[in-house]
């Protein structure tokens, strides 16, 4: 918890900041996705008649038919330049001592290769791991349920606790993604030496970091799952819907950057500069 409460302290003081960097995204993701819909599908899967495959997997995923390929892209370019923005824009902070939002543009030149990568690694493996979870759950309801139905409770119970796993085995892996781009940034390694760093970095805080990635993003997860059961009806339900998802968002995309750089600061040694008083 160590890392949490690192991070929870040094977003006090540059909490407005990212906030004002991560407003777009959040807000576009609010508009298309779910909060770790991964497991937040499940809201919606005990719910609806599963005919197979795609009835699964199309709740993990945008489902607007052609125009999800041109959202989808407007997403991953939005969260590119904001991750880009401000990981720069943290360590700038934490070696300086000063915390500004100017200069984007060269932070985002700086900063954008490293984090197209690790970018592409991510979406790369949510993807497999969105299919993989649509198939396991496509085998399981065939067992359980029938061939187009509304799951049966047991078929619930066993669904749930397979995403469970399945969220709970992503965020581990996604642990050394998560640190790739950064130690490139930092330490300018190629992508392949950051792989390795990462390794020997991560080695012996794994748990902790672990630990301090998985339990904000259950949180996180158990908000919007509580919010999607509450039977909630009108005309404003879908713009309470968007609010909340990507007041959700927003918390996500601003505590990850902040937690990476935090922790990466912390184990290396690197020398901080924002917890000092500049005279």
């Amino acid at each position: 918890m160590r890392f949490i409460k690192d991070t929870l302290s040094y977003l006090k003081s540059a909490f407005w900041v990212a906030a004002l960097v991560a407003a777009v995204p959040s807000i576009l993701l609010g508009l298309f996705v779910k909060p770790m819909s991964t497991l937040t599908f499940l809201t919606d899967y005990y719910r609806m008649e599963i005919g197979g495959f795609f009835d699964i997997y199309k709740l993990m995923i945008m489902d607007r038919g052609f125009d999800t390929v041109w959202i989808a892209l407007l997403v991953l370019v939005t969260l590119l330049i904001y991750f880009s923005v401000s990981l720069a824009m943290i360590e700038k902070h934490m070696r300086t001592g000063r915390l500004t939002a100017r200069r984007l543009v060269a932070d985002l030149n700086n900063n954008i290769i490293s984090t197209v990568m690790s970018l592409v690694a991510f979406g790369i493996f949510l993807a497999v791991v969105q299919v993989l979870l649509s198939s396991v759950l496509t085998l399981l309801h065939s067992i359980v349920g029938t061939h187009t139905a509304t799951p049966k409770p047991m078929d619930c119970v066993y669904a749930t606790i397979i995403a469970l796993i399945a969220f709970g085995a992503m965020i581990r892996v996604v642990v050394e993604m998560m640190f790739w781009g950064p130690v490139m940034q930092v330490y300018g390694y190629t992508f392949r030496d950051a792989i390795i760093e990462t390794s020997h970095i991560t080695d012996k805080n794994t748990l902790t970091i672990y630990i301090g990635l998985l339990v904000p993003c259950l949180i996180v997860a158990i908000i919007e799952f509580v919010f999607c059961l509450l039977p909630l009806s009108g005309a404003g339900i879908h713009i309470v819907q968007v609010v909340v998802n990507s007041i959700l968002h927003m918390a996500v995309i601003i505590y990850v950057p902040a937690y990476i750089m935090n922790a990466l600061f912390s184990i290396t040694e690197l020398e901080r500069r924002d917890t000092k008083k500049l005279y």
